[in-house]
Parts: structure tokens; C-alpha cells; sequence
């Protein structure tokens, strides 16, 4: 067997040693970005990213640490703005990948990773349950229009979708199209506080439900979603703090419907569920 030294010495008299590093240059993203972008009105910047320019400066102040990557040999990373704008661009726009790709100069597989990893794990600091001094705000929005204890809305939505090759019928919904249906919870400002997605359209919204991390959450706690100590007794009878739904999900401790049976309900029970 040959000796490392006389391998290494052999591979460089072949040549070997003069491989060349390939890669795809793509100028067009540093253009667009200060050509196209740095220019952008305030309206333009607001239609292009769904928020202010001074929304996207503190976005990026809050998340810019986890979007550094070192240099290599190999090339420069992109930097967090960049970053940042491309992540940004595919939720607030139509766009696929490969448009994405072409307008910001990155690779198809750059703009796919980036928008995964910050999806994960940047970006769902922003989505979470209110605690503390948050939820406490939250359940004093919901009381200014007339319902106590509440730390949340939650509902469905079905997002369009190409009729997959497999099992297709399982997506068509009953609204008559091919879907996968999300679960969110909004606060008092309508702003989301949780999401679940990718159930297909046609899953009824509590098997969505109990499938969810926040009902396990609940669940596994006893039945509270809140801190218990927020709880309050009223005519002999504790009401945790709750998030609120229609008829479709199952009545819980930590979540609460409307009445049913519409045909007989009472005045206060109308005015209840309204």
C-alpha cells in the first residue's frame, strides 16, 4: 500500500492538485437589492412584503443573530437581510421558488432551506400562546367586547392545493375543491397566536383539533390551557381561561362553544352565542 506522502506526492504530479472549485455565479441578487429594492416606495415596499420598511428593520433587529452564518473558504454567506427579503418575499407573494431563485440570486435549494429553517425556528417566536403580561392583555381585549376569560379565538381554513396523484378524494372539501386545512388561534387583535396545518380538506375540524399540539397541551394539564390561577369562580363554578369556538369543535373545559340546537334556544342563549 502507498505511503499518505507518496499518495499525495503521485495525485500531484497528475495534477490533481489543480481541481478547480465550480460555482454558478448570480450577481442579479445584489442588484436587486440595491438597485430595485433600496429604491422601492413605501408602497411598493408594503404591497411587495405585507409591512413597512420600519416593520422589516425591526423584524430583522429581533431575528439577525440566528440569521448569521460564518465565512468559508468556499463563499461568503448571504447576509441576514438577504435572508430575511427572501423569506419574507415567498409569504407575502405567489411567487414560487424558482422566481424567488431568479429575482433574489440564489439557488432553488437556498430559498427552499431558508424558508423552512426560519419557519421553524425563528420565526415562531412570534406565534406563540400569550403568558404573563400578554395574556393578560389579551383577556382584557376580549372583555371590552363583552366576553370575560377569554385568551383566544380558534377556527379553520382550507388552503387551496393542486389535486395530489395520491388519494385526492381525501382533500376534496366541502366546499367542493382539493385543500389542506389549517387551524389557527387569533388574539383580541386578530393577530395569530397558534397554527396547525396539513390535514387534508377533508378531516373534520375536531379530529383536526385532537390532533393538535394544543390539545395535547391542554390535555396533559389537567384540562387548562392558562395558568389555573387565572381561573374564576362565578355562581359556585370555576371558569378557567378559555379560548372560544363554534359549533363544529367538541365543548371543553379550556374551550368554549357556542349553544346549539338553534330552533330552541332562548333570548340569552342567542345573545350568548352572538
Amino acid at each position: 500500500m502507498l505511503k499518505a506522502t507518496t499518495l499525495c506526492t503521485r495525485l500531484m504530479q497528475l495534477g490533481v492538485s489543480d481541481r478547480r472549485m465550480w460555482m454558478l455565479r448570480r450577481p442579479q441578487g445584489a442588484v436587486f437589492w440595491t438597485n430595485v429594492l433600496e429604491n422601492f416606495t413605501a408602497d411598493q415596499w408594503r404591497q411587495h412584503f405585507r409591512m413597512s420598511r420600519t416593520t422589516f428593520e425591526f423584524v430583522l433587529q429581533l431575528v439577525e443573530r440566528s440569521l448569521r452564518r460564518k465565512s468559508t473558504n468556499w463563499r461568503k454567506p448571504l447576509e441576514p437581510h438577504r435572508r430575511l427579503a427572501i423569506v419574507l418575499w415567498w409569504y407575502a407573494t405567489p411567487g414560487e421558488y424558482r422566481t424567488i431563485s431568479c429575482l433574489f440570486g440564489v439557488g432553488l435549494l437556498t430559498v427552499c432551506t431558508l424558508v423552512h429553517e426560519m419557519t421553524m425556528n425563528v420565526f415562531k417566536r412570534f406565534i406563540s400562546l400569550p403568558r404573563g403580561e400578554a395574556l393578560q392583555n389579551t383577556i382584557n381585549g376580549f372583555a371590552e367586547r363583552g366576553y370575560p376569560l377569554c385568551a383566544g379565538a380558534i377556527d379553520g381554513s382550507h388552503i387551496p392545493i393542486i389535486a395530489p396523484q395520491e388519494d385526492a378524494a381525501a382533500y376534496y372539501n366541502r366546499k367542493g375543491w382539493h385543500s389542506i386545512v389549517l387551524q389557527a388561534v387569533v388574539d383580541h387583535n386578530f393577530c395569530f397566536t397558534d397554527v396547525y396545518v396539513g390535514w387534508p380538506g377533508r378531516t373534520h375540524a375536531a379530529r383536526v383539533l385532537s390532533n393538535s399540539p394544543i390539545f395535547q397541551m391542554a390535555e396533559e394539564n389537567s384540562g387548562y390551557l392558562f395558568p389555573r390561577e387565572n381561573s374564576r369562580i362565578v355562581n359556585g363554578v370555576e371558569v378557567p381561561v378559555h379560548l372560544i369556538c363554534d359549533a363544529a369543535y367538541p365543548l371543553k373545559k379550556w374551550h368554549m362553544k357556542g349553544f346549539t340546537n338553534h330552533q330552541a334556544l332562548t333570548p340569552q342563549q342567542r345573545l350568548y352565542n352572538y
